[in-house]
Formats: structure tokens, C-alpha cells, sequence
């Protein structure tokens, strides 16, 4: 609802910016939303830095597979392997498997 009070005042780039990502974000299955959720969570604990770095990571990997197109929340093993580095979960042998 705070984001339809403030629509008005947005010009048409971030107005338009906004409607893709609503829209992007409704074709979305329940489980893909419960997951992306998760990974927002877990990316804001990580420290300022580290979370540039795996942001950084995640925007490289991104354009290697579509150049110029956003695909989504950054991957799962990604934050993995972020929160191991700020002392966090420990990954399960899948988990290991499925990183880089």
C-alpha cells in the first residue's frame, strides 16, 4: 500500500521500472517468492561490505548468462557461501556441489 501512495509522485523511468518488477515479481510461484524473501533476509545480515561483494558477484554472473537483462534475486549458494564467510551456516554436501 506505501508503494501506491508514492506511485504518483515516481517519474515515468521509475514508474515503469516499478511496474516490470511487480510484474516480475507476480509471475513468481509461492515457493519462488518464499525463497527470494529468504535470500533478501539473509543478504541484509551480512556486513555492508560483504554484501556489496556478493551483489557484485551475483550482477557479474548475471550479465555473463544475459547481457543487459536483470534475472532475479541473487542465487541461493551465493549467500551460502556469504554467510560462511561472516561465520554463519555451514553448507550440506549438495550445497558445496551446486557452488561455483
Amino acid at each position: 500500500m506505501a508503494i501506491a501512495g508514492r506511485y504518483p509522485a515516481l517519474g515515468p523511468e521509475k514508474q515503469q521500472r516499478l511496474q516490470k518488477r511487480m510484474t516480475a515479481w507476480a509471475r513468481l510461484s509461492a515457493a519462488e517468492r518464499q525463497k527470494a524473501r529468504e535470500n533478501y533476509q539473509k543478504l541484509q545480515k551480512l556486513s555492508p561490505t560483504r554484501r556489496q561483494e556478493v551483489l557484485a558477484e551475483w550482477r557479474r554472473d548475471q550479465e555473463a548468462v544475459v547481457p543487459g537483462k536483470q534475472l532475479g534475486s541473487p542465487p541461493e549458494s551465493t549467500l551460502i557461501g556469504a554467510e560462511e564467510a561472516e561465520g554463519g551456516v555451514q553448507e550440506s554436501d549438495m550445497e558445496q556441489r551446486t557452488r561455483k
